[in-house]
């Protein structure tokens, strides 16, 4: 249990040292999202469908600029 949180430490770390990780993080979207009550009561729960459902997670998954930011985040790219 706590090596993968060991191991979850190490990534946000990691991602926090990141240019573009901080970029996408501070985003208004992604901002308004972390912030939104509702979204995060869905988070904790790890609901998957429920989070892709919610409203601003919808639109910010349709901004081009975020989705390209995420998609070198996930593909391991992430440096800069």
């Amino acid at each position: 249990m706590f090596g993968n949180m060991g191991e979850q430490l190490k990534l946000v770390q990691r991602l926090m040292k990141d240019k573009k990780f901080q970029a996408f993080i501070m985003n208004p979207k992604v901002q308004a999202l972390l912030q939104d009550p509702e979204f995060q009561q869905i988070a904790q729960s790890k609901n998957l469908d429920k989070m892709k459902s919610h409203p601003k997670f919808a639109v910010m998954m349709q901004d081009p600029e975020l989705m390209e930011v995420i998609k070198q985040l996930v593909q391991g790219q992430v440096g800069g």
